[in-house]
């Protein structure tokens, strides 16, 4: 399949637009939206807008549909093996909330443990921390050796017999670095330990078949992946959804009320996890964008942002006074660097007056910011499929006349 930018660009209109001139370079935080996204939640809005479930009239009944036929887009899309194990929740960080009050009130048992790693966001370390708490339990961190990498037999001394899960993140939102995820997964199923994993980073830049990695849990947002804002989803293998208790209590969600809280029964999955009204039209919108990137060619798309990651790297490479962060490591297009002059935040604010949208700061990532030695953070560019070498050439332009102009 032919790849070409322009046409691509057109099809986002805030990309698109001519009024706007901005290189955006902040996909990591949210991606923009292609117009079937914008127009499929317009048209459900003014056409197809209805409660799901337990209506009888047709209005309603089609509304259902839509709702759940894009449970069935998300399903194949990440290689899940039925529809009941992806439950929309509001986002990642919701969905694995979900799994850290559900799962540990189960399987995480008093003095338990909890592995995560240094490279995660704080979505993906505060959850397990406070269920750690609740269980007078240890959260214990595999860290990052200089070059970025992982040691694997680190991760085999962390595992005992009283870890519940590890948790992982797909990609880091600081750096970019894919972790060894089979590797990882392998490991942790040798011990019979559950693995959860934060694809919000990885699910917009990879080809992602959770049945082939076999983790056993899930999550990502679909802002992340050009879909709307407020929604996510939380994959989980069927065997530990149907132990877990609900996380929310409410509509639809509930089979029959007892006399007691014990005596209640809950609907069978997925619906056990979706209390309440759900945003019907995002979920319409995520299967939307989903549909767009498969009809774009996934393959195609990841390889044209690997090229221009690469070009970034190596133009980045040649400005003085610029560091990059874990340069040589595999990653998603996410670039974080530092500047020997100023601080990122100085770096962010003099690039985006020459209209370049750039992130700054910890990232949500204290503990690997820490690790790094980075007082005041990093500058992070990321990389979308409509972003071009050019913009890419007026971003190392616009950052070199900055570090030059103070040298």
């Amino acid at each position: 399949m032919t790849f070409n930018v322009s046409n691509i660009r057109k099809d986002f209109p805030l990309i698109d637009s001519h009024c706007l001139k901005l290189i955006y370079l902040d996909n990591a935080a949210t991606t923009q939206k292609p117009l079937v996204v914008i127009d499929a939640l317009t048209e459900y809005y003014k056409n197809k807008n209805a409660n799901i479930h337990r209506g009888a009239y047709e209005l309603s009944i089609h509304s259902t549909d839509l709702y759940e036929n894009s449970r069935k887009v998300i399903r194949k899309f990440i290689g899940a093996h039925k529809d009941c194990e992806i439950i929309f929740t509001k986002n990642t960080t919701e969905s694995i909330n979900i799994v850290a009050y559900s799962f540990c009130e189960t399987f995480l048992k008093m003095g338990g443990n909890i592995i995560t790693t240094e490279l995660e966001h704080h979505s993906n370390y505060l959850p397990w921390l406070a269920a750690c708490s609740r269980k007078s339990g240890e959260l214990r961190l595999l860290p990052i050796a200089d070059d970025g990498f992982f040691s694997m037999t680190l991760l085999e001394r962390l595992i005992d017999n009283k870890t519940a899960l590890v948790a992982v993140t797909g990609a880091s939102n600081a750096i970019g670095l894919l972790p060894p995820l089979k590797d990882i997964i392998k490991i942790a199923h040798a011990h019979n330990v559950p693995v959860l994993v934060d694809g919000a980073q990885l699910i917009a830049h990879s080809f992602v078949d959770v049945s082939a990695i076999d983790c056993d849990f899930f999550t990502f947002s679909a802002h992340k992946i050009y879909g709307p804002t407020g929604i996510g989803v939380l994959y989980g293998k069927e065997a530990y959804l149907e132990k877990m208790h609900p996380y929310n209590y409410g509509g639809d969600m509930v089979d029959r009320i007892g006399e007691t809280f014990g005596t209640t029964t809950w609907q069978n999955l997925p619906t056990k996890f979706e209390a309440g009204t759900q945003d019907v039209g995002a979920a319409v919108g995520l299967s939307t964008a989903l549909r767009y990137i498969n009809v774009q060619g996934t393959t195609c798309l990841h390889a044209y942002e690997q090229t221009l990651t690469q070009y970034t790297l190596k133009r980045l490479d040649s400005i003085k006074g610029i560091t990059v962060i874990a340069k040589h490591s595999p990653r998603v297009p996410l670039i974080s660097f530092i500047s020997s002059i100023f601080s990122p935040y100085d770096i962010s604010m003099l690039l985006a007056a020459h209209g370049i949208a750039s992130r700054c700061g910890e990232l949500c990532a204290q503990p690997l910011m820490k690790k790094l030695g980075l007082k005041n953070g990093l500058i992070r560019i990321s990389i979308a499929f409509y972003n071009t070498k050019e913009e890419i050439d007026r971003f190392c332009d616009v950052l070199e006349q900055i570090q030059t102009s103070y040298l």
